[in-house]
């Protein structure tokens, strides 16, 4: 994202319980409705004009549904069987395996790119709410 924002709901102990985070891009936002302390039955949803991408938890995708402007609906992608991460397991075991290799090493670059963005991510949210951890005294990023 451009800029990226967290509005923390804080315990009396200054925890953030949960809160609204918002993620600024170049022509559209996202909202997260983020909670350490509730659980929803809810899915998440990204809306595309008139259609709109429909799944349950982002951190394990399942089954992605597409639905239509008219309301009907088909499913996309389903969850593989079995354990959730053996997809990433494979990748990590392959750029660990194959370590030298130029098209493991590109990968391993990509991978540590993203990681670097989501750690910078969420840096701006917990600094926009003002969450400050014992290490951040140093600024240590």
């Amino acid at each position: 994202p451009l800029s990226a924002q967290y509005h923390p709901l804080l315990l009396p102990t200054g925890t953030d319980a949960m809160g609204t985070g918002v993620l600024h891009y170049q022509h559209f936002d996202v909202t997260l409705l983020i909670s350490k302390t509730v659980n929803s039955q809810f899915g998440s949803e990204i809306y595309a004009g008139r259609q709109i991408l429909s799944f349950g938890n982002g951190g394990d995708l399942g089954s992605v549904r597409l639905v239509e402007g008219d309301g009907t609906m088909r499913e996309i992608c389903q969850s593989p069987t079995g354990n959730p991460m053996s997809e990433e397991v494979r990748d990590f075991t392959d750029a660990i395996q194959a370590s030298t290799e130029p098209a493991q090493q590109s990968r391993y670059s990509c991978w540590l790119k993203e990681s670097r963005k989501v750690c910078e991510t969420l840096w701006q949210m917990r600094q926009s709410a003002g969450i400050r951890f014992p290490a951040d005294d140093g600024d240590e990023r």
